[in-house]
C-alpha cells in the first residue's frame, strides 16, 4: 500500500500501515520542517490480514479526524488507539514495554 502524505496547520502527515500476522498496526507520522514531532498508531488487535484494507477504507477518516483533534490539542506525544471489542483506549507508547517500531 502506499504511504498517503498530507498537511494540517503546518505539520505534514505520513501514513502507512505496517503489515504484521499478529495486529494491525496504522501508523501516522507527524513532521515539521522535515523533522518528526511524535507518531501516532492505531492498533486492532482482532483484525485478521485479509482484512486490513477494508479496514482502512472505512476507518481512516476517523483516524484522520482524532490526529487533527490531537494537534489541535497540542498533544504531540507517540501514542496509540488500541481498538478491541472492550471499546478504543489511547495508550501513551513512553508507557509501555512492547517494542515498537515506526
Amino acid at each position: 500500500m502506499e504511504i498517503k502524505k498530507w498537511n494540517y496547520k503546518g505539520f505534514e502527515i505520513e501514513e502507512s500501515p505496517k503489515p504484521s500476522e499478529k495486529k494491525f498496526q496504522y501508523f501516522l507520522r507527524v513532521m515539521k520542517e522535515g523533522k518528526k514531532t511524535c507518531t501516532y498508531c492505531i492498533w486492532i488487535e482482532d483484525a485478521t490480514p485479509d482484512k486490513f484494507e477494508e479496514i482502512i477504507n472505512s476507518e481512516r477518516e476517523s483516524w484522520i479526524t482524532w490526529v487533527k483533534e490531537k494537534i489541535d490539542q497540542g498533544i504531540l506525544n507517540n501514542l496509540a488507539l488500541k481498538v478491541s471489542a472492550f471499546g478504543k483506549e489511547e495508550i501513551k507508547l513512553s508507557e509501555i514495554s512492547e517494542k515498537v517500531d515506526f
